[in-house]
């Protein structure tokens, strides 16, 4: 499947064209100021499954905007801890409302209420620190596994096996089919601003029978981004709510679950290190450690390609079915 750019503008100031994802990050994560410290959504991007609801990964983006403009330069964002309060429509507009929680010297930290019809819908924190010399340092090691030009796109692999299917090479499971299908209508349609390279196509889309492995993925942006730091982390944001359920229920659907009904109860993000650029290869690790009383706890991790840690994600999930129960 070509993932050339859809769209296209020139940039007054540094005159280069850029393509879809940078307009995508200007539309959809960029906020118009309506009165003090309150924004509102220029656009929303529904959920990957078609379903008429705002992801929350955008929420999260447009959020992390908000108190961004609401702190001193000189602090940038080190965690975001929020809720999803209520469902939101994409087409009506999103007003974000800052309040300061925190001020000092080293950190500031702001609260952000998303609002739409003057309900709430989605609530978070985020804290800011000063740049501050390390005293201790060290991290985990990156997983081990296939660079990202060895490895095909999820909307290949997704017209792959449908191909597959049609000429009785392969046998899909009927969510499995459903899976692949939301997957080229969420990218030709919808128009995703990021590319994913599955690094096991067979454990992303549930295909064969598994337990507990991790879901990898590498991501990027499909076009280069503005050289602006917050940009970059504002892609990282959306896409940190992209995958994280995956690891919880794919391993359960690849023993016939099929889920009726789920979505993210909460989502919490850690930048560790500013130094990396979302339209280069960020390798996503996402690992569920419990599923249990109708929910899954679910961990990811950003690495760069040299095996820099800069991000970690966390998120629970609600799921639940009125069909076919997991076997495993």
């Amino acid at each position: 499947m070509d993932l050339e750019n859809v769209v296209s503008y020139k940039d007054t100031e540094d005159n280069y064209t850029y393509g879809y994802s940078q307009k995508f990050i200007e539309e959809h994560f960029e906020l118009e100021n309506v009165s003090t410290n309150v924004f509102k959504s220029i656009k929303l991007k529904r959920r990957m499954d078609g379903i008429d609801v705002v992801f929350g990964g955008n929420l999260c983006a447009q959020s992390l905007c908000a108190a961004e403009k609401c702190v001193p330069s000189n602090y940038r964002p080190h965690s975001l801890h929020s809720y999803f309060i209520l469902s939101a429509k994409p087409e009506d507009p999103v007003y974000f409302h800052v309040s300061v929680l925190k001020d000092n010297r080293s950190f500031v930290t702001r609260i952000v209420e998303a609002k739409q019809y003057d309900k709430l819908i989605y609530y978070c924190t985020i804290s800011f620190h000063v740049k501050e010399e390390s005293s201790i340092e060290h991290q985990a090691k990156m997983p081990q596994v296939k660079m990202p030009e060895e490895l095909k796109n999820t909307v290949e692999l997704a017209d792959k096996y449908l191909l597959d299917e049609r000429y009785d090479l392969i046998k899909l499971k009927p969510y499995v089919k459903k899976l692949l299908l939301d997957k080229l209508r969420d990218y030709r349609d919808d128009a995703q601003p990021f590319e994913a390279r599955p690094v096991s196509p067979e454990h992303y889309f549930g295909l064969i029978s598994y337990v507990g492995e991790p879901i990898l993925l590498w991501v990027k942006a499909k076009d280069a981004l503005k050289d602006v730091e917050a940009y970059h982390r504002y892609l990282t944001a959306y896409i940190s709510d992209y995958t994280l359920v995956y690891a919880a229920d794919r391993q359960h659907i690849s023993h016939g679950y099929e889920p009726s009904m789920y979505f993210s109860l909460d989502h919490h993000i850690w930048f560790h290190d500013y130094d990396f650029k979302a339209d280069e290869w960020l390798l996503y690790e996402n690992r569920s450690t419990i599923a249990k009383n109708g929910r899954a706890f679910a961990e990811g991790r950003f690495w760069t390609k040299d095996g820099k840690l800069v991000v970690s994600t966390a998120q629970e999930s609600l799921n639940r079915t009125k069909n076919s129960k997991s076997k495993l």
